[in-house]
This record gives structure tokens, sequence and C-alpha cells, in this order.
């Protein structure tokens, strides 16, 4: 059994429409005419181009995996839902449709989110000088004067698009 990691595939172009991770509410709170710098940002970009330069620069994934707890954190969910088969297949003498339950697989994705959120991730260049200037592209005027953000969460599409997955 493997665990991954990963983002799913979102072009940026589709954060303002229902296609977008981006919740209904984050959605709704976006200007309603959007500026040449909201237009322009991301265009041509997919959410995986964004996580593997990310990745590259930053090693964020891999510093979220490393940080102390959240490889015990992880195998407890797994070692939970293998419990949980266990006593499926003991009592039915079937084995469950799905090996992980998805509850146990979100668990692991809100996890990465509110790591990105709460600023836990730490590392070289973290935070970066965009998070520290406010810059949000979620605003008509990105640049204007701001309080710090978190890193890696300008529009919310990487950190939205976050996914963990297992593979047999």
């Amino acid at each position: 059994m493997k665990i991954h990691l990963g983002f799913e595939e979102f072009a940026y172009d589709v954060r303002h429409t229902a296609q977008s991770p981006l919740s209904t509410r984050t959605r709704a709170r976006l200007a309603k005419k959007q500026s040449a710098q909201q237009l322009a940002y991301g265009a041509g970009e997919t959410t995986t181009s964004v996580a593997a330069r990310l990745e590259a620069d930053y090693e964020v994934v891999e510093t979220f995996y490393e940080q102390p707890n959240i490889q015990d954190y992880i195998v407890n969910l797994l070692e939970d839902a293998l419990y949980d088969i266990t006593e499926v297949v003991m009592d039915t003498d079937q084995p469950p449709i799905v090996p992980i339950p998805i509850k146990n697989i979100n668990k692991i994705e809100d996890r990465f989110r509110r790591a990105l959120a709460r600023k836990e991730i730490k590392g070289p260049g973290i935070p970066t000088g965009t998070a520290e200037a406010g810059v949000s592209h979620l605003y008509t005027d990105p640049y204007k004067k701001r309080a710090p953000r978190p890193s890696f969460i300008d529009t919310g599409m990487y950190q939205q698009s976050f996914r963990a997955w297992v593979e047999d």
C-alpha cells in the first residue's frame, strides 16, 4: 500500500467558475469585475504546474510530511482504517469495496490545508516575500499594502487542489 500526496489539476483560469476547487463562499467573495492583474494572474498555469514549481523551490509537501507528528498522524489514520477493515472482513467474510475510507483520506487533506493556513510549514524562503507583503489576487488591487498572509495561499487554488490517495 502506498499513499500519495499531490494535487488535482485545475487551470487557474477556472478559479471564478463552478469547476474551481474553491468553495462557493470564497468564489462569492471575489470581486465581480476582475482587474487586469487578476485576469493575468495564473494565465496558462495549472495547479499541478504551480505545485511542481513550489515543490522544487520550497519543498512544501515534503516539509509538511516531515513535520513532527505528521507521519505518525498519517500512519495512525491508516492503522485505524485497516483495523476497521479487519473488523468488517471478520464480521461479513467480504472485504469492503473501498480499501481506505474516504473520511481518513480527507483528514490528511484537511491537515495539509490547515498547516498552510496556520503557517506551520517552515523552511528556507518561507514565509515568502509576497506573503509577507500581503499580496492577494483575490482583490482587485493585489499589490495594495495589506497584513501578511500565509505563504502559498494567494488565490486558494493551490491549497484547495491538494489531494491524498492510496494505491494498493
